[in-house]
């Protein structure tokens, strides 16, 4: 009874890691931006880098975002938190697939927060409803 109640936890367990599908911004990837209200000197259009030092697998990435300002590049600590992936039927074959991940985005320690929505496997983001009424796309 014991390796039965043994055997379906190891499962339940690998079966709730195969649902963890989120899409996460990339790590070290230079996006190209453009900003609508830039609020805190950002050059528009420029980039954006993330490097990650803290990361969990399925709900939190932690580090510095590296972007450009005018004649130079600046870093500011950020946070990505997940929210929810999003799916989305294919047509062909009627299968739920994965098509984006929405993360709460976060400029710390007292930065605005924004909604990320990651979508192309992480090569574009794009952060809206931004507490400080700015916006940008970056790919």
């Amino acid at each position: 009874m014991r390796k039965l109640f043994l055997f379906a936890l190891l499962f339940a367990a690998v079966a709730g890691a195969a649902q963890a599908q989120e899409m996460p911004p990339l790590q070290n990837h230079l996006y190209s931006c453009d900003y609508t209200n830039p609020s805190m000197g950002e050059l528009d259009p420029g980039s954006s880098n993330f490097s990650f030092v803290y990361l969990n697998a399925v709900t939190l990435k932690e580090g510095i975002e590296y972007y450009q300002v005018p004649g130079r590049t600046e870093n500011r600590k950020a946070t990505f938190a997940f929210i929810a992936d999003r799916y989305r039927r294919n047509i062909r074959t009627g299968e739920l697939e994965l098509w984006a991940t929405d993360w709460e985005f976060t400029i710390n320690p007292n930065g605005p927060q924004c909604t990320a929505r990651v979508t192309e496997d992480g090569g574009r983001i794009s952060f809206t409803n931004c507490s400080n009424g700015s916006s940008r796309i970056c790919r």
